[in-house]
């Protein structure tokens, strides 16, 4: 296995009456036949987005030639080959970093999206990305009052009842008063 391991090039040059000359390049080449390391997402984390994501990865590739690319990509339902995906924004140049805005306007609400990501080393060799699966929630949370209607006499205490039907849950409710 020569990965890993640093060559330069060495060349014989030999004419028709048998003059030879041996130069020894400058350039060094390294061998990297290993993918970068294994790698997760680091956002969006499992759950529900909406009705804006990013995604983002950090990849590595440890003792090879270095990531060269990441790439994005998202399918309907609860797995995803890269493959298979569609392509989140461009794929990125970069050392190891990479985060992309993610369009959902055109996506369906409610719906299992899953993401993966592809890294490419140097020498392309490529690794994916474990999944994650995440709901689109694009529905705002209602709520209802039982606030009594017309002139009140004393004081009125008022219920409010959020709710948000099957989506991600109401993190919380407030209220002023006009006037």
């Amino acid at each position: 296995d020569l990965s890993g391991a640093c060559y330069r090039y060495r060349y014989v040059v030999l004419d028709n009456v048998g003059n030879s000359v041996t130069y020894t390049s400058g350039a060094t080449v390294k061998v990297d036949t290993d993918a970068p390391n294994a790698f997760s997402l680091s956002a969006p984390t499992a759950g529900f987005v909406g009705p804006s994501a990013t995604v983002s990865a950090t990849a590595v590739d440890t003792g090879g030639s270095g990531i060269a690319q990441l790439e994005l990509r998202y399918c309907t339902g609860g797995s995803c080959s890269f493959a298979s995906g569609t392509t989140i924004g461009s794929p990125v140049t970069t050392t190891g970093f990479a985060s992309q805005a993610w369009d959902l306007s055109s996506l369906a609400d409610g719906a299992q999206y899953t993401v993966v990501a592809r890294t490419t080393d140097a020498a392309g060799n490529t690794t994916d990305s474990a999944a994650t699966t995440v709901t689109l929630d694009k529905t705002a949370p209602t709520t209802t009052d039982d606030a009594p209607a017309g002139s009140q006499s004393s004081a009125v205490a008022v219920t409010l009842s959020p709710g948000d039907g099957s989506g991600s849950g109401v993190a919380s409710t407030s209220y002023r008063i006009d006037g």
